[in-house]
């Protein structure tokens, strides 16, 4: 796609009265942001996983504990958030 936009820039520096030159000029400098546009939104979701055994919780912690994942319910994070 790049090489295309610089072909029609160059076509349009030795020919600036080409009209279609200039119109495929601009329609492939359109599609070249889109296409670099997309890539640059593109995110690929990176999924966490926490393994609550593995988490050390010292001794003198005394808000509310997570067991297990099944342990998490709204009550749960309430808690929580008010610990």
């Amino acid at each position: 796609m790049k090489m295309a936009v610089l072909a029609f820039k160059e076509v349009c520096k030795l020919q600036p009265q080409n009209k279609d030159a200039r119109e495929k000029y601009e329609f492939t400098l359109k599609a070249h942001k889109a296409q670099l546009l997309a890539q640059a939104i593109v995110h690929e979701e990176a999924k966490v996983v926490v393994d609550p055994e593995s988490v050390f919780v010292e001794d003198s912690y005394t808000g509310p504990r997570l067991e297990s994942i099944d342990d998490v319910s709204p009550e749960w994070v309430v808690s929580l958030m008010e610990h």
